[in-house]
């Protein structure tokens, strides 16, 4: 049962992503296979909590049922995969991709084996040791009454009351509904919530957000694998001594990354800076619509997400007007954070949402 368990959530998690990922990889055209599968599995995985955020705001002010999103949601992530298999095929077919494992040098072997060695350590404690967070209270049940009931943010999750106009805490939840996207893989896998978010999405998620800062690495290195291996070491050990408050992203990432906000601060966030330097170094179109991407994906994932993906999009188009000098760049990165804006006003105007749907 428990290997079942691993394999359907490695399809879900992992697999799934990349293969909707190499749509990405096809368009930015990346080389090398490594980094094409890094890349892949990033913005997939962004793409596929960015399709569940457009699907899930208007079904939830609506009050629809769970099984209504499962469906349009197998529906959408089905036509990505193909599109992506296709996208797969073509890069195969034209050699697109480099094989850029040669042999590696004794120590850069030894610093690739130390930063593999301390990120899958770090996964295995979070899966199999995992702390439980106060907010499990919220977030699981929640999981529990869609995959149970078939109920997306209709009850109240301490009492199992229905909720009309009151909706307290499960507002923000509404809005940026990321406990219905782990609900829907817990349903196509077989997975009770519980077990879902302790001990298969620390370990998966964990090892995504290194893959996230492999690709920063990759981006400020190239090709220096030395430097890249010790990058991947310091970040691991600032991960681990970096517990010196709640709110850290080294405490967030390591103790609870299955909630929403967790996976803002230890992912998306990273995710959007490394979108930002591609986009600042290159400027091809298809960097803003991955990045609007990486937006939305951040809407779904928390309030905090909504809140501060567009900081942090102003500030990188500051930067960007002050070393460019060019407007036109600047407005066109700032046009990234739209997907955040659009959900903070329907944060800000909830009763009035609510009010047309309900």
């Amino acid at each position: 049962m428990e290997i079942r368990e691993w394999l359907m959530a490695a399809v879900l998690l992992v697999l799934m992503p990349t293969g909707i990922g190499f749509l990405w990889v096809y368009l930015m055209e990346k080389t090398g296979w490594i980094q094409a599968l890094l890349f892949a599995w990033v913005s997939g995985f962004l793409t596929v909590m960015a399709v569940s955020q457009l699907i899930l705001v208007p079904l939830v002010l609506q009050r629809r049922s769970f099984a209504e999103y499962q469906r349009l949601a197998i529906l959408f992530y089905g036509i990505l995969l193909v599109l992506g298999g296709i996208r797969l095929l073509q890069i195969i077919n034209q050699k697109k991709l480099e094989k850029n494992w040669e042999r590696l040098t004794v120590w850069q072997g030894v610093f690739f084996a130390g930063a593999l060695g301390l990120m899958i350590i770090q996964a295995l404690i979070a899966s199999e040791f995992q702390h439980i967070d106060d907010d499990d209270s919220r977030f699981v049940v929640e999981q529990v009454m869609a995959v149970e009931q078939g109920d997306m943010y209709t009850r109240n999750p301490v009492t199992g009351a229905v909720s009309y106009w009151d909706m307290g805490e499960v507002r923000k939840d509404m809005v940026s509904p990321w406990a219905m996207m782990v609900a829907f893989w817990c349903k196509i896998a077989g997975i009770a919530p519980a077990v879902m978010s302790h001990k298969y999405l620390p370990f998966f998620l964990i090892l995504l957000c290194y893959g996230v800062y492999g690709l920063i690495g990759q981006h400020f290195f190239r090709k220096d694998r030395e430097k890249l291996g010790i990058f991947l070491i310091f970040v691991s050990a600032l991960n681990l001594f970096g517990y010196f408050s709640t709110h850290t992203t080294q405490a967030v990432m390591l103790l609870r990354i299955w909630q929403g906000k967790a996976l803002v601060g230890a992912m998306i966030m990273p995710a959007m800076c490394y979108l930002m330097f591609e986009l600042m170094g290159q400027g091809k179109k298809m960097w803003y619509l991955l990045a609007a991407v990486c937006s939305t994906a951040g809407a779904l994932a928390s309030g905090s997400g909504i809140t501060t993906m567009p900081l942090l999009v102003v500030a990188f188009g500051i930067a960007e007007l002050f070393h460019e000098r060019s407007w036109k760049k600047g407005c066109l990165i700032w046009c990234t954070a739209i997907p955040s804006g659009v959900y903070l006003l329907c944060y800000l105007f909830f009763w009035q949402l609510l009010k047309v749907y309900f």
